[in-house]
């Protein structure tokens, strides 16, 4: 019984770190892509509305004022960055400078409506 509870504990801590997922796509301003997002003919329901989820990402670009990150994914999901993920992606923006879309690479993992980094690299 004692060996099956230490094992037991053992496997939960080793596939802890298995929990975070690694997600390739661009850092972008928050509140720039949120208000591009909305930006939308949402009332005119005759046509589908295709947006450019790439043009969004390049005018959203990350500068090295930026205090508020998002994360799109490949797919165009947008995540808001928490606090301590904010601050690991300006210390990235402020060794690259401002360019017209950031490609990185994330691992972390989505609590609530925030995405939490542990790491963030450039692609």
């Amino acid at each position: 019984m004692f060996r099956g509870l230490i094992f037991t504990s053992l496997l939960c801590l080793v596939s802890a770190p298995g929990f975070a997922h690694t997600w390739a796509g661009y850092l972008v301003k928050s509140s720039c892509f949120r208000s591009e997002q909305r930006n939308r003919n949402a009332t005119n329901t005759e046509y589908y509305v295709n947006s450019d989820v790439m043009y969004e990402i390049r005018y959203c670009a990350p500068s090295v004022k930026t205090s508020s990150f998002g994360f799109v994914d490949a797919n165009g999901i947008f995540y808001k960055l928490d606090p301590a993920s904010n601050a690991r992606a300006a210390a990235l923006v402020r060794r690259t400078g401002k360019r017209r879309g950031l490609p990185v690479t994330v691992s972390g993992e989505v609590q609530g409506k925030f995405l939490h980094l542990q790491s963030v690299r450039m692609r």
